[in-house]
């Protein structure tokens, strides 16, 4: 997956991506060069960059298509009843 492709996409310059993850350019662009990214972090990258993404999965004809805006606020909200 190409995230400076997705960042330009989203017509956002690094600085202007990582003001709205609340990080730095720095940061921002050792996200892009890495191949590997925990989903927290893909996540808010690309809700960083205001795109509607959703990850689906397909199994024997059936899919499940989860809207990863929602999908953070479900685990936010589960860590607010855990604490």
């Amino acid at each position: 997956m190409n995230l400076s492709a997705i960042r330009r996409f989203a017509g956002l310059t690094q600085a202007e991506l990582a003001a709205r993850m609340k990080s730095d350019q720095t940061t921002v662009s050792r996200l892009e060069r890495q191949s590997d990214w925990k989903l927290s972090t893909l996540i808010a990258f690309l809700l960083g960059t205001g795109v509607d993404a959703h990850l689906v999965l397909r199994r024997d004809g059936k899919e499940l298509d989860f809207r990863l805006s929602r999908v953070t606020r479900s685990f936010k909200d589960t860590r607010r009843a855990a604490s």
